[in-house]
């Protein structure tokens, strides 16, 4: 579903018998993270030191990359800036880190994009 399919809709159901009108339906869009940032790479993952994350910002806005550990407190604030439309690619040093799983949250304009990153 896409932000333009959002307004009121109605069903006609028809058999031999018939048709019945639905009563009309509101159908309402939240726009996510995926209508915002595109062709998100991560990698690579596993990972023994860097981690590179490439996307593609299609609409301004401000965005902040958090890495947590697995109770969700944040370890790491990676980057936090305005950012206009454009591929966004940024490789950042997890080596100091023990070995485990880790989450990076990426946020923009408040929608939030959550992966999984393996160090090993």
């Amino acid at each position: 579903m896409v932000l333009s399919d959002a307004g009121t809709y109605t069903c006609r159901v028809s058999n031999d018998a018939g048709s019945v009108l639905s009563e009309p339906a509101v159908v309402e869009v939240t726009v996510g993270i995926e209508e915002h940032i595109n062709n998100f790479i991560l990698s690579p993952n596993p990972t023994s030191d860097n981690i590179t994350i490439s996307m593609d910002i299609i609409e301004s806005g401000n965005i902040g990359i958090s890495l947590t550990d697995i109770s969700g407190a944040e370890l790491m604030q990676l980057h936090s800036s305005f950012e206009d439309a454009h591929t966004f690619t940024k490789t950042f040093s997890i080596k100091h880190l023990p070995t485990g799983m880790y989450f990076l949250q990426i946020s923009h304009n408040g929608n939030v994009r959550t992966e999984k990153i393996v160090k090993e």
